[in-house]
């Protein structure tokens, strides 16, 4: 029998680093600077920061319901109730702020993302929710030198100020304020 040696060699190369800037931008914000502090919002984009056609405005919480004793078909009523607040968070509430943009002016192809559990309270414990949109900004239609960048610093925070005033009707809705039959929570304790 022959012995076979298995001998791993290894090649050391020399490379160069070269830095790459990072695509995307995530800013978060405390809902304290929003008037609410149940909520903590996320703006951002997964593309260029210098010149992003889609950003995101996102948020997360604990939602409970109030007054669990007195609703009769609990699960199936609440949580049908529950969506059609969470729609009409987009559909009456930023609408007006979102239809005639002009920076972000594809109201249409919008996109809004919500999701909760279907048995919205299950064993009486508070249930997660998000809330996200997406919008196309002005820059799809835009020359390079004409776009907008995503900045909260500086001189040039255009976009992000308009996506604060977004942010903030949100914040100040009925539902998210804790108006509602549903009371919105930081956190799940």
């Amino acid at each position: 029998m022959k012995n076979v040696s298995n001998k791993k060699t290894t090649k050391t190369t020399k490379t160069t680093k070269t830095t790459k800037e990072r695509p995307g931008r995530e800013i978060k914000i405390d809902g304290k600077q929003l008037g609410n502090e149940r909520l903590t919002i996320k703006i951002g984009t997964a593309e260029n920061k210098n010149s992003p056609e889609t950003v995101y405005i996102s948020t997360s919480f604990w939602v409970d319901i109030k007054d669990k004793d007195q609703i009769d078909d609990f699960d199936n009523k609440i949580s049908k109730e529950y969506s059609r607040e969470i729609k009409n968070l987009y559909n009456k509430e930023l609408k007006p702020l979102l239809e005639n943009n002009k920076l972000f002016p594809y109201f249409n192809e919008n996109i809004f993302i919500y999701d909760f559990p279907d048995n919205l309270n299950y064993n009486n414990k508070k249930s997660f929710t998000l809330i996200e949109i997406n919008l196309h900004t002005s820059n799809c239609i835009k020359n390079e030198e004409e776009k907008i960048p995503l900045k909260n610093k500086g001189d040039q925070t255009e976009l992000f100020q308009e996506l604060i005033k977004i942010a903030k009707r949100m914040a100040d809705s009925d539902l998210l304020k804790g108006n509602k039959k549903f009371s919105i929570h930081k956190s799940k304790k």
